[in-house]
């Protein structure tokens, strides 16, 4: 059976998603789109075609894993995602 894959092209299964290698940028574009769009983390049911996927949460712990430093993080998507979250409430 083949995996199904979320909007990022990532494996939805997060066991199977364990098995494979994602870039630092797929990590990144993934936590700024669930800091745009609510999805706190992996219990969090909203937004609904994302229920069940990690949220901002497990993703940030794993790129701090995987050695991403706090400072990318941040300038690289948690910044610009809240930055976008912004201009939706002008």
């Amino acid at each position: 059976m083949s995996p199904t894959f979320d909007i990022f092209g990532l494996i939805n299964n997060p066991v199977e998603r364990e098995k494979h290698f994602y870039t630092m940028e797929q990590l990144l574009e993934q936590i700024a789109y669930c800091i745009e769009f609510g999805k706190v983390d992996q219990k969090t049911p909203y937004p609904p075609d994302m229920k069940g996927q990690e949220g901002a949460d497990e993703l940030t712990a794993k790129a701090l894993e995987e050695g991403i430093k706090s400072t990318e993080i941040l300038d690289n998507a948690l910044i610009p995602a809240m930055s976008r979250v912004g201009e939706k409430f002008k």
